[in-house]
């Protein structure tokens, strides 16, 4: 009803997890374009299911990525790969978990991030930033305070 009587553009999906969810929206004609986070999705897999139902209802994607360079990284190259990809939205303020997580953060060019082309993901893990960031649960969080009084 909101798309009916509106005229802004819907979007959902930056907290939706796994296809039913954005299925929901989709097969009731509920959204103009569907933005799914491959961290909080399913993954990459799930992705893939997600947008080909997308596809099949002609709704484009645009990719909502604020979290680590990990899901970064998957998420330019689903952009990449992806005929009904329109947009990919990146979030421009410092994070630690994308600047530092990987070796080699990504660079925004002339507006655009490209894929790598090495093998996989096409990352590398900065392992400092591994031990940094690491959770090892409330015991190792009770250590690290203590380490750091």
């Amino acid at each position: 009803m909101l798309r009916e009587r509106g005229n802004t553009p819907i979007a959902v999906g930056e907290n939706l997890h796994m296809t039913y969810a954005f299925e929901n929206f989709i097969l009731r004609g509920a959204v103009d374009f569907i933005q799914p986070d491959v961290a909080r999705a399913g993954g990459i897999t799930e992705i893939r299911k997600i947008t080909a139902l997308a596809a099949k209802h002609q709704v484009p994607v645009s990719f909502h990525t604020w979290g680590d360079g990990v899901a970064l990284a998957a998420s330019v190259h689903l952009s990449a790969a992806l005929q009904d990809c329109i947009v990919m939205e990146l979030d421009y303020t410092y994070n630690p978990l994308r600047e530092e997580l990987l070796v080699e953060p990504f660079q925004v060019q002339n507006g655009y991030l490209a894929p790598s082309d090495k093998p996989g993901l096409g990352i590398e893990l900065n392992p400092a930033a591994i031990e940094r960031f690491a959770f090892a649960g409330s015991e190792g969080l009770a250590i690290r305070q203590k380490t750091l009084h």
